[in-house]
């Protein structure tokens, strides 16, 4: 069920972000006040010993599912992380990492959402959640961080 002010939509339409591509989601939600949609994305980390396995005859082994979970195409320099303190991640998400920032758009988002701003939530051996909140100018600092924290109070992973 859609938070109050918010309805879900389907709509097959890819989203273009630096280099990266969110394809077609049916997981979006849109505010029926303002010029915002939400897309999400959540990915499940595979920490199983078959996974570990096939790192290992890649000669990927060094890699650590848990160390690389923002994958982010912006430029962090001119668009800088929030990282969120660890207690407000724990807090607010029951999660290891959370936080927000802002990323470019090489067009508009179906055709009139030209920013976009993400909200990461993280969980070790868990998931990795990322909130797109599509939105145009008229969407002040104010009511975003609204509509943030209105969908931040609806997410949590249980323990």
């Amino acid at each position: 069920m859609p938070p109050k002010g918010f309805k879900q939509v389907y709509k097959a339409e890819t989203a273009l972000i630096g280099k990266l591509r969110l394809s077609s989601s049916k997981h979006q939600l849109e505010s029926f006040s303002d010029s915002l949609v939400v897309y999400f994305t959540l990915d499940g980390i595979d920490t199983s010993l078959s996974r570990k396995k096939r790192l290992k005859i890649l000669g990927l082994e060094f890699l650590d599912p848990n160390k690389n979970y923002l994958k982010t195409s912006s430029d962090t320099l001119k668009n800088p992380i929030n990282h969120y303190s660890r207690e407000l991640a724990l807090k607010t998400f029951n999660a290891d990492a959370a936080g927000t920032y802002d990323i470019p758009l090489t067009g508009a988002y179906r055709g009139k959402y030209q920013k976009c701003k993400v909200l990461f939530v993280h969980k070790e051996n868990r998931a990795d959640l990322c909130l797109h909140f599509f939105y145009n100018s008229d969407v002040s600092d104010k009511k975003l961080a609204k509509h943030i924290n209105t969908l931040s109070k609806q997410i949590r992973f249980l323990d």
